[in-house]
């Protein structure tokens, strides 16, 4: 095997892998809200103060404070790493082209083009999924019982929602 058609091989397998990897951080990362995590959310009432978890521990409210922020913090920087890992991703797939052939530069593009076609698909599914549930929640709820729902999905799910949360 030559040293050209090694580091083609090479070249390949490390891009399927981060192609991957690159997959799974968005699957895992895609329920996180689009906006930013600090935003202030108008809350009649903490929605911590009736969870398992307050109630397992018998949280005092400061404790509940200090948890939301903890986990709120958490959120931030889990959304600020996803964002890292696009750029570094981006600057990975920038410097790959920098040594392609023209040849070789096409056949990347086209990858990553049939890449970012099939995840955008697979998030179309995820979306419309996720969307067919609040539909099927929602129909089981009596008014103001969907308001409450419908406020809970804009403050712990983000506007990504659904479709069928922002219905009437």
């Amino acid at each position: 095997m030559t040293k050209t058609k090694r580091f083609e091989i090479i070249l390949i397998l490390v891009t399927v892998l981060s192609l991957g990897a690159g997959l799974m951080a968005g699957l895992l990362t895609s329920r996180l809200p689009v906006g930013p995590a600090t935003q202030p959310v108008p809350v009649i009432s903490n929605p911590l103060d009736h969870t398992p978890l307050v109630q397992e521990l018998n949280l005092t409210t400061e404790q509940r404070e200090q948890m939301k922020q903890i986990w709120e913090s958490a959120k931030t920087g889990a959304i600020r790493t996803y964002t890292d890992a696009e750029n570094l991703q981006k600057d990975r797939d920038d410097a790959i082209l920098q040594i392609l052939s023209e040849e070789q530069k096409a056949q990347f593009q086209r990858i990553a083009k049939d890449y970012a076609d099939r995840y955008g698909q697979l998030q179309a599914s995820r979306n419309k999924v996720f969307d067919q549930a609040v539909e099927k929640t929602l129909a089981l709820l009596n008014d103001t019982q969907k308001a409450k729902y419908r406020e809970i999905l804009r403050t712990h799910v983000g506007p990504s929602a659904g479709s069928a949360a922002q219905k009437n």
